[in-house]
């Protein structure tokens, strides 16, 4: 997930090594600063990634995808002169490869 300064929804992004610009996907959903449930879904190699806000899914990228384990993580850059925050509740990672 992408939010970068000139945005005003939540983006899906999925980016593979060998492309720098990836696919970003707009989700249609406003980013505020309201609470939101994040979730990524990948269940093989060859499926796409999906992406739920608030249990919803809102995108299903198929275009350039990684062909290693998802790496989830969090970056938070400040482009203006105002502090930024990020609250996390929980940060749950399950991986099901080899069932």
């Amino acid at each position: 997930f992408e939010v970068l300064a000139a945005d005003t929804n939540i983006f899906c992004v999925t980016r593979a090594s060998s492309v720098s610009t990836g696919s970003r996907t707009d989700s249609g959903v406003a980013a505020t600063t309201n609470w939101v449930k994040l979730k990524q879904v990948r269940v093989s190699p060859a499926a796409p990634v999906q992406f739920y806000i608030d249990d919803v899914l809102v995108a299903s990228n198929t275009t350039n995808i990684t062909t290693a384990m998802l790496q989830p993580f969090l970056s938070l850059k400040n482009t203006e002169a105002a502090s930024k925050t990020v609250n996390i509740d929980l940060f749950d990672y399950i991986s099901t490869v080899g069932r």
